[in-house]
Order: C-alpha cells, then structure tokens, then sequence
C-alpha cells in the first residue's frame, strides 16, 4: 500500500529548486555589491551591474551628487522562470525584484529614508539592475 501512495504524489523537481537558489544567491551578492558601491561613492563597483554605457556614465555622474548614509538589501525576489530556456546572449534569462533600504542626504541637507523596489535582469554573463528612465530637460 505505501509503494502505491508515494507514487501518486507530484515529484518535486529538486534540481529546478537548486537552480532557483543559486539564481537568488547569486542575485543577492550582485545586489549586495551594487548597493556597497552605492554607499560608499564607488562607482566603478557599482556600475559594472549596469549594462548600457551611456546609463553607466549616467550613473557615475550622479552617484558623486547624492549622500548616501546606508543601503541595505532587504530582500530578493525571483520571477517565475520563463518556460523557455534562453538560447542567446542577447536574451534575458530570468527577472526579479530587489527590495533595498536607502538613507541618504538630499540636497537641503535633510536624512530621508525610503524603501525601493529596483528591477533586475539576468542574462549570459550576470545579474544587472534596470536604471528606470528619466525624462531630460
């Protein structure tokens, strides 16, 4: 009788799970990193997560602007897996949410406190943060 029952349950596809949590772990640092370089006014650390060079330069500029008193990676978030795998290195191969806790100095000297929700890509070569898009003047 109990041979019968363990074979009507699902099989837990163990593997996918493993990957899942490598996927995370491996965000998680990426995040980690990025956020270290934000806080401590290092952008050639940071902007290595970011793909487009003309974001990166952006970037650069604008982390030498702003205060930042502390950054903390408060959680990750994977997307469901696409259903299928990505063939090329122009592809993204899975999404997720990173959730980071950000204290900084603007610029009328006042310590604001926000929560952000940042969205981040993996493709061939690593994990990168998407820069939402501002409009220029």
């Amino acid at each position: 009788m109990w041979p019968l029952i363990f074979l009507a349950c699902p099989k837990v596809d163990q593997q996918a799970m493993r990957q899942d949590d490598k996927e995370k772990i491996a965000l998680q640092e990426a995040a980690e990193m990025y956020w270290q370089g934000v806080r401590w006014a290092e952008p050639t650390r940071a902007a290595i997560y970011i793909e487009d060079p003309l974001e990166r330069v952006r970037f650069t500029v604008d982390i030498a602007e702003t205060h930042y008193v502390e950054a903390k990676v408060m959680h990750t978030e994977l997307d469901p897996a696409p259903s299928e795998a990505a063939g090329n290195e122009l592809e993204v191969w899975r999404t997720a949410k990173v959730y980071v806790r950000v204290e900084k100095i603007d610029s009328d000297n006042v310590l604001r406190v926000s929560e952000e929700s940042q969205v981040w890509y993996r493709k061939s070569d690593g994990w990168y943060v998407e820069i939402p898009q501002t409009e220029t003047k």
